[in-house]
């Protein structure tokens, strides 16, 4: 039985995320900071930058801006950014959030449940997902100089037709800064 525990944990441990890629990416239920409940499956239609980062990471004062800014230009075509942080503190991402000016939907993974399903390695690791919900790229760490070619994926992506009905409307995901009041009663939890 132990050799069977050992066996198991060498062979989980030797998945690397690329076996995720053109492969329908998992689905999962997060919150928001602001308390909104996320389902990946609920932004089928999009193309979804799916970013795991953490505050103790230095590049992510660097990519997290890049990111805002990619929502920004790409949004309204049907583009979102998922920010997915596996910090252990809530208090640390939204000072982190607030300090740095981060407007981007921003979802609380404690448990780094989400982050084992995509075998994240390094931090921060970024998955891109098509409007069919496949993911079609992996970022493992950040470059600033490969944001200029993940910005042609998106672009690619966005101009690629859905074969699924698409998600609701952009204004529907508007995110919220981190530390603004939130009437928590007008959003819709997803069951």
């Amino acid at each position: 039985m132990i050799l069977h525990l050992l066996l198991s944990t060498a062979l989980f441990s030797s998945f690397t995320p690329d076996i995720l890629l053109n492969k329908h990416a998992r689905n999962f239920r997060l919150q928001s900071l602001t308390g909104k409940t996320f389902t990946l499956s609920e932004l089928r239609g999009k193309v979804v930058y799916l970013n795991f980062w953490a505050t103790w990471t230095k590049v992510s004062k660097e990519e997290l801006p890049h990111l805002a800014a990619l929502q920004k230009k790409y949004g309204q075509y049907g583009f979102t950014v998922l920010a997915v942080s596996v910090d252990n503190h809530k208090t640390k991402i939204l000072k982190f959030l607030k300090k740095h000016n981060i407007e981007l939907i921003t979802l609380w993974d404690r448990k780094k449940r989400v982050a084992r399903r995509f075998l994240v390695e390094t931090m921060p690791s970024s998955y891109l997902i098509d409007r069919n919900g496949r993911v079609r790229y992996i970022q493992k760490g950040y470059d600033a100089d490969r944001m200029k070619a993940i910005q042609s994926k998106i672009e690619f992506l966005l101009s690629e037709p859905t074969t699924r009905k698409p998600a609701p409307p952009a204004i529907s995901y508007k995110p919220v800064m981190a530390h603004q009041e939130t009437d928590h009663s007008a959003h819709r939890q997803v069951e």
